[in-house]
């Protein structure tokens, strides 16, 4: 028995895989449309809803296609664009105004290529004139026009009025006013094209723009009202002269005698006025031009006669300067020599001489003492030898003076005695003369006993003498304690109050000469 066969023939499949011309991304001008055409599949399904294989599209947008078999999908997206007729713009790195010197870059966008009205067909040209350009793009399209102007620019020019230098009165006020250009900045912060200002200084005004700066410093200055001076060409007005009177601190100048102008000459003393005018006000002032004369030299002195070891001032008037025979040039010299002094009086007006004599004092003291020692009391006469005097007067040392022109003294006490006589002339000039007198006092004696016992007898302990002006005895034990100190040197020191024994005696003694001596020793107290 035949067994039936059949046969049965399988094929390979394969995914779909889609392509799309004109391709995937795909620019069209405004208004036209373009026809997307897919291929690789059997059957297509579109973004659109389309199942062709192409479709035809005028907007701009994505569109997918997609095929799907028992192997696979395939899907491609197309992004279509759409493109205007080209706006061309032109741009400067810079403004549109070009300064003197400068250059600037004009740049155009919005097409593909590019030309410009002077041949260029760069996107950017470099330019240093002003003018107008315009370039014409291209693109895919169409075609498009654009220009520019630069315009030329120039540096700012400021002009300030009422000028540079302006000059105001004392309360007053200036406006300055700048023009010349758009915009202003002054030194006092200020942006306005006029200040108005009332103070000294300098003030500045200042613009720049793109093609530079231009500044421009006003000088203020502030006038007070005229302060009017007069001054001469001499202080007084000599006999037969003339003197200049200048004035100054004003503008114009109007003098009491009529005169006019600033400086005038005059022959005669007197008060001279003049008026100043200035375009703030007037003033005056006054100038008192003394009367000179040609001076008379006179010298004064206290005396004519210079006294030994002395001096002498002597005095010049009569004039404003002073020349001495001696080279001093003040008013006054001082000498110590005898002889004829002459000073030279000078002023604006000439000069004179004068001549003083000095002479010297023959004045000289000189005196003899009949004894010039001796025992105290000591008595002394004395003869004035002296020569060429009229007053005598004697300091004999011991405080005891005398105007006698012969005198005589007596010294109570011994010492040194210096005796000085001084002797005066008409002049008021003195001299002296001295000689020393040595008197002698041999009658202090100091006790080594006493005996306190009322009889009268040694019942102190004192000393005496004419030479002790003062005193002073400290008596001690003996072992060394004070037991009293007292100057009463005459009345003494009677021990009632202390007990017999040996003390012991220190004395210091002030001699009428003014020396002093010292004295001690031991003293025995009998009971």
């Amino acid at each position: 028995m035949r067994t039936p066969t059949a046969t049965a023939t399988i094929t390979g499949g394969t995914a779909p895989n889609i392509t799309v011309t004109p391709g995937t991304n795909v620019s069209i001008c405004a208004g036209q449309s373009v026809t997307l055409a897919a291929s690789g599949a059997s059957s297509y399904q579109w973004s659109t809803g389309a199942t062709t294989s192409s479709i035809s599209v005028n907007t701009a947008g994505t569109y997918t296609v997609s095929s799907t078999n028992a192997c696979g999908t395939s899907s491609v997206t197309i992004n279509v664009t759409q493109t205007t007729t080209p706006v061309v713009n032109i741009t400067s790195n810079s403004g549109t105004e070009i300064c003197p010197g400068q250059s600037l870059t004009l740049t155009a966008s919005g097409a593909s290529t590019y030309v410009w009205s002077g041949g260029q067909t760069t996107p950017s040209i470099t330019i240093n004139t002003a003018g107008t350009y315009t370039v014409t793009g291209t693109s895919s399209c169409g075609t498009a026009s654009n220009t520019i102007t630069i315009t030329a620019g120039t540096a700012p020019s400021i002009s300030v009025s009422p000028g540079t230098s302006v000059n105001i009165c004392s309360g007053q006020s200036a406006t300055l006013t700048a023009s010349g250009v758009a915009t202003y900045l002054w030194s006092t912060g200020a942006s306005t094209a006029s200040i108005n200002v009332s103070t000294a200084g300098n003030y500045t005004v200042t613009s720049s723009n793109a093609c530079g700066a231009d500044t421009v410093v006003v000088n203020v200055t502030v006038t007070n009202t005229p302060s009017v001076s007069v001054t001469s060409s001499a202080t007084v007005i000599c006999p037969g002269q003339s003197a200049t009177l200048t004035a100054s601190g004003a503008s114009s100048y109007s003098w009491s005698g009529g005169q006019t102008g600033s400086s005038i000459t005059v022959s005669t003393a007197g008060i001279y006025t003049v008026t100043g005018t200035s375009t703030c006000g007037t003033a005056s002032a006054t100038y008192n031009l003394a009367q000179g004369s040609v001076p008379t030299a006179v010298i004064s002195s206290p005396s004519t006669v210079l006294c030994n070891n002395s001096m002498l001032t002597l005095t010049a008037t009569g004039g404003d300067n002073y020349l001495w025979s001696n080279g001093t040039t003040t008013s006054t010299t001082t000498v110590n020599t005898p002889g004829i002094y002459a000073v030279t009086a000078t002023n604006s007006c000439g000069s004179d001489t004068a001549n003083f004599t000095i002479t010297a004092t023959n004045i000289d003291a000189a005196f003899a003492a009949n004894v010039y020692s001796g025992q105290a009391p000591l008595t002394v006469d004395f003869t004035n030898n002296s020569l060429n005097y009229t007053a005598s007067s004697w300091a004999f040392g011991d405080g005891n003076t005398s105007t006698n022109n012969n005198a005589s003294n007596i010294f109570n006490y011994g010492g040194t005695f210096n005796v000085v006589l001084t002797v005066t002339d008409n002049a008021g000039c003195t001299d002296t003369a001295s000689a020393i007198i040595e008197v002698i006092d041999d009658s202090l004696i100091i006790p080594n006993v006493i005996t306190p016992n009322n009889d009268g007898k040694n019942d102190v302990f004192t000393y005496s003498s004419t030479a002790i002006k003062s005193a002073e005895t400290t008596i001690f034990n003996r072992w060394g304690k004070k037991v009293t100190s007292y100057s009463d040197w005459k009345n003494g020191w009677d021990a009632k109050d202390n007990h017999a024994g040996v003390y012991y005696y220190e004395i210091e003694i002030q001699l009428h000469n003014g020396t002093s001596k010292k004295y001690h020793g031991a003293i025995n107290v009998i009971k």
